[in-house]
């Protein structure tokens, strides 16, 4: 799948975090954004994912408008992702799981049933 991202400004209350950006993401590459913090990587990944949807400007994909149905092989890995050495592993996955909008309870759900599938042998109520 190819990406475009046309002429996209996201504003905060008091920030300006994306300024009328764009870029083109080729098809079956591995891309990444670098840059100082606060310099908007984050929120155009957070765009692109749909996890923000209110912008000015265009998200394409392959030429249409982004939809999540649009993303299914769509990877996303975000730094400072990483769980903390003892923070539980059930914790991280409830925070993950709150940036996409699910509740514990949901989490929970596919967490127990991800458990089962890949017959994870470990604890995880343990860091």
């Amino acid at each position: 799948m190819s990406i475009q991202v046309k002429n996209v400004t996201k504003r905060y209350p008091t920030t300006v975090a994306l300024n009328n950006v764009s870029m083109n993401f080729e098809k079956n590459k591995i891309i990444g954004l670098i840059g100082f913090n606060g310099s908007g990587k984050t929120t155009s990944f957070n765009i692109i994912s749909t996890l923000i949807e209110s912008y000015e400007g265009t998200v394409l994909v392959d030429g249409k408008p982004i939809t999540r149905d649009e993303l299914q092989t769509f990877s996303y890995i975000s730094a400072g992702a990483e769980p903390r050495n003892l923070e539980k592993i059930i914790n991280h996955l409830y925070y993950v799981g709150a940036q996409y909008g699910l509740t514990k309870k949901e989490t929970k759900e596919i967490t127990d049933s991800m458990v089962k599938i890949l017959e994870f042998k470990g604890d995880i109520n343990k860091p």
